[in-house]
């Protein structure tokens, strides 16, 4: 988490002086330096590239845009600038994974890439695919250069999210504001929460997580403390994060989407993904899921998408087959309380709600075992450690 060091702390508290000090004309572009500064900081070698590829998908949705977003040559851009950015994502983020792949099946011996993976690029490429899905689907119907390039290089939401939404945003930058108390009284506190979860909740989680880190041939009590240890860790370290993501945007007197809203309180698989990493959902919802068909197709089908598209949520969190299984684990569990729900009408009461509860972070703390390992082999040595007979 590079905004718990201090040169970006510095740099976030030199621009926000900066910001509010000068003309609301000159915001936007304070917003696009400071993220530069911040790429630069983290990773110098690969900020030409991330800006290489917002001006190329920004130009490929102006000329569709111009051309008409139902014209041939207007959807020949938009498909050309979502290819482009999936393929920069496959080819720094899973290039290694796809020929470590290759080499196990076929036994070939291919030399892996020592590729360096530009930060946050998960979250760039998510951004740009929604900006030109939504010139397509027409939502978008005009952007200025400085709108979007402040909305790509907004530095609090650059590594980890919230995954913002260009139209919600550009909105806020052109909306004339004034510096007021509330935003640091609120920004500020949201910042001191965040810091104090993840220094003196999450990070005290750290010694304990250590038997999932290694394959457990047997039960034991540190690895059950490792299990509920990860399922403290991960979530207060996430929901930290977005804190101080959104803490530092009020403080800009800008907003970004939730992320967390009590996912541990949830009594279902769904209800959970309404909870947990809500602005990653509600993208893979929108871009993903629907496109495939969503709900509106066969009861196979459907199942298949819930599937299909929380396999691709778990390679997004990384490129190693404990992540893949974790992803279709969760779709095995969507699909299974989906059709649960339209066969079965259950009468709510205490015992069955606490029940329900039981058995989600049962099933949550199974895929928090995948998540956490190095690799599929130790997760499952590790799970068989804790199931007995499987």
């Amino acid at each position: 988490m590079i905004f718990t060091t201090w040169a970006i702390g510095i740099l976030f508290w030199v621009s926000l002086a900066v910001y509010w000090l000068s003309p609301q004309a000159y915001r936007k572009a304070i917003l696009i330096v400071s993220g530069l500064l911040c790429y630069v900081w983290a990773i110098p070698i690969h900020t030409l590239a991330i800006v290489g590829l917002s001006l190329i998908t920004y130009a490929l949705g102006e000329f569709a845009l111009e051309k008409g977003v139902d014209s041939r040559a207007g959807r020949t851009a938009l498909i050309s600038g979502i290819v482009l950015s999936v393929l920069v994502l496959v080819g720094f983020k899973y290039t290694g994974f796809l020929l470590d792949t290759v080499n196990q099946a076929f036994s070939q011996a291919i030399p892996l890439p020592n590729l360096l993976i530009p930060l946050g690029i998960s979250f760039f490429v998510f951004e740009f695919i929604h900006y030109l899905s939504d010139i397509w689907r027409g939502l978008i119907r005009r952007a200025e250069l400085d709108d979007y390039m402040a909305f790509i290089l907004f530095f609090p939401t650059m590594v980890s999210g919230p995954i913002k939404r260009f139209q919600v945003f550009a909105d806020q930058l052109n909306a004339p504001k004034h510096l007021q108390t509330a935003y640091f009284n609120a920004g500020l506190g949201r910042i001191i929460i965040g810091l104090f979860k993840k220094i003196v909740i999450a990070d005290t989680m750290t010694p304990f997580i250590e038997p999932l880190l290694r394959p457990n041939d047997q039960f034991s009590g540190s690895l059950a403390l490792a299990v509920v240890a990860y399922t403290i860790k991960i979530y207060i370290d996430f929901s930290a994060y977005t804190d101080i993501a959104i803490g530092a945007t009020t403080m800009f007197g800008l907003s970004v989407p939730e992320n967390f809203e009590q996912p541990y309180l949830t009594r279902n698989i769904q209800k959970f993904w309404n909870k947990w990493h809500m602005s990653l959902s509600s993208w893979i919802r929108d871009y993903v899921f629907f496109p495939l068909g969503g709900s509106r197709v066969s009861k196979p089908r459907m199942f298949l998408n819930f599937i299909l598209v929380m396999a691709i949520c778990g390679l997004w969190h990384g490129a190693n087959y404990n992540f893949l299984v974790w992803g279709l684990w969760n779709g095995f569990g969507l699909a299974v309380h989906r059709a649960w729900t339209m066969a079965v009408q259950i009468t709510d009461n205490g015992v069955i709600a606490f029940s329900s509860w039981v058995l989600n972070m049962v099933f949550v703390m199974i895929g928090w075992v995948l998540f956490a390992a190095p690799n599929l082999p130790t997760a499952m040595a590790n799970l068989r450690a804790l199931i007995p007979g499987l």
